[in-house]
């Protein structure tokens, strides 16, 4: 049988106090409680710790040399039992987040700022990476959480979708489709258009929107930086095709917002390996990105595009 910390405590009181009345004074327990601990002891290491002078324990050179490791284990589970406090309290720790560009630019730095406005203890790592990557060191757990557009597939990691939000065209001022309801395929094949490269989840969701022929033939510009996107509209490369998370904190008084017809549906989910649970430090952090994007989603349908929150529920991809 291993030995308990309480043996081990009261271990460390004896040896620095070389009395069993004190031992047993100082941990509040009886005093033939700490003599029954020292033999327990003596006999699981099997060596000699104590011995008798003028009716007085005294400790041996073993026990003498024992003390620093002794003392080393208490304050290590004492370092762990602090640790477990702030955990349960999910007021330290490390969250490590990847996300695709316009979140780690924009949604996520504002939440981050407000956690840690709290937690002030907590340690982020926040990357951008394509949305592979981010699957990837998701289901290696290299990562806690990824924030990613759907659809995700492949084994070892959860998904929970969050945001459904519209694709709509953006146009300078002036431009016509300033003055209509919905832009459609035909309007757009007289355009320059502006749009996700196939390396991004909303490039591919777009060619199977339009099918691959037709999305190429309409796109003249292909882009996977959101920002650039929105720069170009404003200077008049062309139409962008953009989700409401790339204009939603611009000034959009020089842009035309235009929903397409048919309606093009991406849906923001978050990543979780699905071999081991969320901390309560993570669901901490989610609820708050869950909060931002409840914001942002409020701000987008003043913008006049409705956007759908969902409810949490978890997929196992």
């Amino acid at each position: 049988m291993r030995l308990s910390i309480r043996q081990l405590e009261i271990l460390q009181i004896f040896i620095e106090t070389c009395s069993a009345t004190e031992t047993a004074h100082t941990l509040h327990i009886t005093q033939s409680a700490v003599s029954q601990s020292l033999r327990e002891i003596e006999n699981y290491f099997s060596i000699k710790l104590f011995y008798r002078k003028s009716a007085q324990l005294h400790l041996t050179r073993e026990a003498l040399e024992l003390m620093p490791y002794v003392n080393a284990v208490i304050r290590d589970v004492t370092r762990l039992e602090q640790q477990v406090d702030l955990l349960r309290g999910a007021d330290a720790g490390v969250i490590s987040v990847a996300a695709m560009s316009t979140m780690t630019a924009r949604l996520l730095p504002e939440t981050i700022a407000r956690f840690k406005s709290y937690r002030p203890q907590v340690r982020f790592q926040l990357e951008q990476l394509p949305n592979g990557s981010i699957v990837r060191q998701v289901k290696d757990e290299m990562l806690d959480m990824g924030v990613t557009i759907g659809p995700v597939e492949g084994p070892g990691v959860e998904v929970e979708p969050v945001w459904r939000l519209p694709v709509v065209c953006a146009s300078p001022a002036g431009h016509r489709f300033g003055k209509l309801k919905a832009v459609t395929l035909k309007d757009l094949e007289s355009e320059s258009v502006i749009a996700s490269t196939a390396a991004t989840q909303a490039g591919r969701l777009l060619r199977s929107h339009f099918d691959a022929e037709t999305y190429r033939r309409i796109t003249s510009i292909e882009t996977n930086l959101s920002m650039a996107t929105m720069e170009l509209v404003r200077r008049g490369a062309g139409v962008g095709l953009i989700h409401p998370l790339d204009f939603i904190d611009d000034a959009v008084d020089s842009i035309n917002l235009t929903p397409l017809d048919p309606p093009v549906e991406l849906e923001l989910v978050f990543l979780f390996s699905s071999a081991r649970p969320k901390s309560l430090l993570l669901q901490g952090f989610v609820d708050e990105v869950r909060a931002t994007i409840a914001a942002f989603a409020s701000r987008t349908e003043q913008a006049g595009f409705r956007t759908t929150l969902l409810p949490e529920a978890v997929r196992v991809a």
